[in-house]
């Protein structure tokens, strides 16, 4: 497997309707169902990665020090992974698709659901450890 680590993470381009059965999978999680519930009008960002990707800007499991980002061309196209987030809006402002991205002031890592999509389930759920890489410092989101 190769690791294309460094400071640029390679870029995909996941089809509509593909990252929509993703997130319908992942969101399907009863555990994720439990934390949201009654937050129905609640800002969320949620990234969606290979498997075996990271990057160290998403609070998620699998960073490693001193390696940033991993993004190796040769991934499962079969195990996604989507790290659910709630945000914090600037000025509380209404938001929505796009405009979150340039909105957020803060993100609260709620947890992260691997699916595989030729199975149709949710194959695991991991909490999102308890420091993680630029803990509390605004990044650039993506």
């Amino acid at each position: 497997m190769s690791n294309n680590s460094g400071r640029h993470m390679q870029s995909i381009k996941i089809e509509t309707n593909k990252l929509k059965i993703i997130l319908s999978i992942a969101a399907s999680d009863e555990r994720l169902k439990r934390l949201t519930d009654g937050m129905e009008n609640t800002k969320m960002l949620n990234y969606v990665l290979p498997s075996e990707w990271f990057a160290a800007e998403v609070p998620m499991n699998g960073v490693r020090y001193r390696e940033g980002h991993r993004s190796p061309s040769d991934y499962d196209d079969a195990i996604y992974k989507t790290i659910f987030t709630i945000v914090e809006i600037r000025g509380n402002s209404e938001a929505i698709g796009k405009d979150i991205l340039t909105s957020v002031v803060s993100r609260t890592p709620l947890l992260e659901v691997w699916v595989d999509l030729n199975e149709q389930i949710v194959v695991q759920t991991l909490d999102i450890p308890v420091d993680y890489k630029y803990k509390g410092l605004p990044v650039a989101v993506y």
